[in-house]
């Protein structure tokens, strides 16, 4: 489907299946949100090789949602440094400006749970990564490459990583 600047993607308590091979891109939006119901009751559950990722969005918020079971191939990753070979992510945001993650959780994955870069007012609260199998890293941030003009700002309240 289409999704369009303005919309919030509204998830019912449940499974939501990502079909296998599947990746999510969203590009050049405006006020995008995915919101749950709470993250241990809504879950994103990825059939194999399913990924998502944000580029030049603001105001992205995403909440009460677990990601299970994803991570998309990437042969090279902009701004990502000594990749010798694909690695999985499972959420990449890119020049992404006002991002909020809240009460997320990644499990079951393989590589990298979160990717960000060049990201400006980006907070992350509740954020939970878990059950890891090989290649593991919760969250990798890259800020060596920002411009001088862009404010790269990252506040955690909490995360959480278990098992990686």
């Amino acid at each position: 489907g289409t999704l369009n600047s303005d919309t919030t993607l509204e998830l019912s308590a449940g499974i939501h299946h990502l079909p296998p091979g599947s990746s999510c891109r969203v590009s050049n939006l405006t006020n995008i949100g995915i919101s749950g119901v709470a993250a241990e009751r809504t879950t994103v559950q990825c059939g194999g090789d399913g990924g998502f990722e944000f580029a030049a969005v603001t105001n992205l918020t995403i909440q009460r949602v677990t990601f299970l079971g994803c991570g998309q191939i990437h042969d090279a990753i902009e701004g990502f440094y000594g990749l010798l070979e694909p690695i999985r992510v499972v959420l990449v945001l890119k020049s992404a400006v006002h991002v909020s993650l809240l009460q997320v959780s990644v499990k079951n994955f393989t590589g990298i749970g979160l990717y960000g870069y060049e990201l400006t007012d980006a907070f992350l609260n509740e954020v939970e990564f878990s059950d890891c199998y090989s290649h593991c890293s919760g969250a990798v941030f890259n800020q060596a490459q920002i411009q001088t003009s862009v404010e790269y700002t990252l506040r955690v309240a909490s995360c959480k990583f278990t098992h990686l």
